[in-house]
């Protein structure tokens, strides 16, 4: 049943509407010896100023972001922030590693090559949606594929036609905001011409969904 005074359906991209980037992830760990969710742990321990968010925003262009990204993943000091998050969660740590070794290029490689590839089920629903006359638009922290980078070109999912599916594809890399930025949010809900309160966000991250919710209460 959809809610009575709803306008208007928000959707992340990556995860919901095609492939999620942590199955590549998942994936690149278990080829290469890394342990278990690492990368990410680590990507999300850099906060705003690391590479990832900051491709997402539109700061870094690829060859920048590559270099960046592979020092923070395979600097050795990380590993203490690991263990950290092992234990607070009362699971097993495993002995140290020697080294981690982490090639930039590949792991972003596999990533994408998830988030390219559409959810049909999804795509039907967008379809259905529109056709009973609610707004639909995509919020989604992306990156902008750069034609003058020196490494191999990676999937995008703006060559999926995924965005032709939305009223509006809100994009961080041209906003130069990206979730969980409440202003991020606000975007959407402008352009839409909605408040908050008549649409509903769907991400497959529960943070970021958390961080709508609470701005519809402000």
């Amino acid at each position: 049943m959809i809610k009575s005074g709803l306008k208007a359906v928000v959707f992340d991209i990556g995860g919901v509407v095609v492939g999620s980037p942590l199955e590549g992830i998942q994936d690149y760990e278990a080829a290469n010896g890394i342990p278990h969710n690492y990368i990410n742990i680590i990507i999300v321990r850099y906060g705003p100023k690391g590479a990832f968010q900051r491709l997402e925003r539109g700061e870094l262009d690829m060859d920048a972001f590559y270099r960046a990204f592979e020092a923070e993943l395979t600097d050795p000091a990380n590993y203490p922030l690991y263990e950290e998050y092992l234990k607070a969660r009362g699971k097993p740590v495993p002995p140290r590693p020697a080294q981690i070794k982490i090639d930039a290029v590949q792991l972003f490689a596999q990533m994408m090559a998830k988030a390219a590839t559409p959810n049909p089920h999804m795509i039907e629903a967008i379809q259905q949606l529109k056709a009973r006359g609610f707004k639909v638009a995509a919020l989604t922290n992306n990156f902008q594929p750069s034609s003058s980078s020196s490494s191999p070109s990676v999937p995008s999912t703006n060559e999926t036609g995924v965005p032709g599916l939305f009223d509006h594809f809100i994009e961080s890399s041209v906003e130069g905001l990206r979730k969980p930025d409440p202003a991020f949010f606000k975007i959407a809900t402008d352009r839409l011409q909605v408040v908050p309160s008549e649409c509903v966000f769907l991400d497959d991250l529960g943070m970021y969904a958390k961080e709508k919710k609470k701005k519809r209460h402000d």
